[in-house]
């Protein structure tokens, strides 16, 4: 497994692959380097999925990944790629999953272990100790109801996925910075005036 000394060293998707000898799970962070240039771009005001930013413009930024992963659980091994990588390029990055947080990164990021579906059906999803008044420039839950959710997420929703998702949405809505954005595919969106407003899609992977 990855240390996060040897990520601190990886600023975009070729920084990752020529430091895949002391990244060992590099095959499987490649598939973040989409969403992190997709943060970037946003962040700096790039309109083009063909760009490949610097990654350390997150530094300073307040970034929350839901479904972030953990390592292995009973459902398969679900590491936290994203939010290290976040982390490791100096955002100030949270994420929340229902796994308690591996040992093995203790100390790189936020963990909020938490099941989100009870909070968000009471309303008390910001309300989450490690999160509460905290606001985001970038929430990514594209491993949660976006574009690879778990197939056992949709059995434990008590209401319709479009009821739950409305609720989830709102919510997220009050726990944005204005002009923060939400990754959810295929579609994201922006605070803009107080208003979620549809962002382009790039492509359809995000």
């Amino acid at each position: 497994m990855s240390s996060i000394e040897a990520l601190r060293n990886v600023h975009s998707g070729s920084d990752l692959y020529r430091q895949k000898a002391k990244v060992p799970d590099y095959r499987e962070m490649m598939n973040e380097a989409t969403v992190m240039d997709f943060i970037v771009n946003r962040l700096t005001g790039v309109d083009d999925k063909f760009a490949h930013g610097d990654w350390r413009a997150v530094a300073g930024r307040t970034i929350l990944d839901i479904g972030c992963g953990s390592d292995w659980s009973a459902d398969g091994y679900y590491p936290p790629h994203l939010v290290r990588l976040l982390a490791a390029n100096g955002a100030n990055a949270f994420g929340i999953d229902i796994v308690p947080q591996s040992r093995k990164f203790a100390g790189e990021y936020t963990h909020v272990q938490a099941d989100i579906i009870p909070h968000v059906m009471q309303g008390t999803l910001s309300d989450l100790p490690q999160i509460q008044g905290v606001k985001f420039d970038a929430i990514n839950m594209l491993s949660f109801l976006g574009g690879n959710p778990s197939p056992a997420l949709y059995l434990k929703i008590p209401v319709s996925l479009e009821t739950f998702q409305s609720k989830l949405m709102q919510q997220l809505k009050g726990m944005l910075k204005e002009n923060g954005f939400i990754l959810n595919g295929p579609k994201h969106y922006q605070l803009r005036n107080g208003r979620l407003a549809q962002l382009k899609q790039f492509d359809r992977y995000i």
